[in-house]
């Protein structure tokens, strides 16, 4: 008789459909339905919240510093944040929903 795989080593929608098994039919809905979107959701919303509030801060305190910087070096840090603000939001995001689907996965696995 095959023995299941520990928990870990199986893939996250056998994990899912192991998890929605014992539940009623509206819960299990609800419950696929939220499980797919943290496990699809691509950090894209965080991302560019980071990049909007990180490039504001630059651009604001850039306008306060009264030294002399040429219109290409200030183009260049605020492009620079930008973009790295936007790839540091994006791996938030995604670690973020990774955890939220591990959590949940773990709280719907736990016996009863």
């Amino acid at each position: 008789m095959p023995v299941d795989a520990p928990v870990r080593l199986t893939s996250t929608s056998g994990r899912i459909d192991r998890a929605l098994a014992g539940l009623d039919s509206a819960q299990e809905t609800e419950t696929r339905s939220t499980l797919r979107r943290l496990q699809e959701d691509c950090g894209c919303r965080e991302g560019a919240i980071l990049m909007i509030s990180a490039t504001a801060a630059a651009a604001f305190l850039l306008a306060q510093d009264t030294g002399s910087r040429s219109a290409t070096s200030i183009t260049a840090i605020v492009v620079g944040v930008m973009f790295f603000s936007a790839l540091v939001g994006k791996a938030l995001g995604l670690l973020i929903a990774r955890a939220r689907l591990v959590a949940l996965l773990r709280e719907l696995e736990r016996p009863p």
